[in-house]
């Protein structure tokens, strides 16, 4: 449990962002994220980020396919926030956002942007061999965000 009390006393969370992936771990964040929000009075922001593989190709070489496979995609991004924000219990009308680029820079830079008090995001909770092939998004996020990071492990 969160001791909302000490919390209260040393910060002020106006504007949380939760970035979700829409994984298990991802959505046993959001939990928390609603809950913090709820106490602290906070707008929530439900973020996804579509990872941009043209970030890293020619984009020459796919500017005919590259505008209809990211409408189809952010258009499947945009029904699933709208069923994670059905999830939400506490928090008041929460903004949903579909950005597109690599996850961790995107969540950084709409962090930025937003000017947030707080990141609540969930992790795998990956060690050894699979952080390093598989990487770690929130590790990334929590050695560069300008603000606070809480990171949420579950067991999936």
């Amino acid at each position: 449990m969160v001791d909302y009390l000490h919390l209260e006393a040393t910060m002020r969370f106006k504007n949380i962002i939760f970035p979700t992936d829409f994984s298990e771990s991802s959505l046993h964040a959001l939990h928390v994220a609603d809950e913090i929000a709820d106490k602290f009075n906070s707008q929530l922001q439900i973020l996804h980020v579509i990872y941009d593989m043209v970030a890293y190709a020619d984009a020459a070489a796919v500017t005919n396919w590259y505008p209809a496979m990211y409408v189809d995609l952010e258009k499947a991004a945009k029904e699933e926030l709208h069923k994670v924000a059905k999830k939400v219990k506490f928090a008041k009308d929460p903004q949903l956002v579909v950005r597109r680029g690599v996850e961790e820079t995107e969540i950084i830079r709409y962090a930025d942007e937003q000017k947030a008090d707080l990141i609540v995001m969930g992790t795998h909770g990956r060690t050894g061999v699979g952080r390093l092939l598989l990487g770690s998004t929130a590790e990334q996020v929590l050695r560069h965000a300008h603000c606070p990071v809480l990171t949420v492990r579950s067991d999936t």
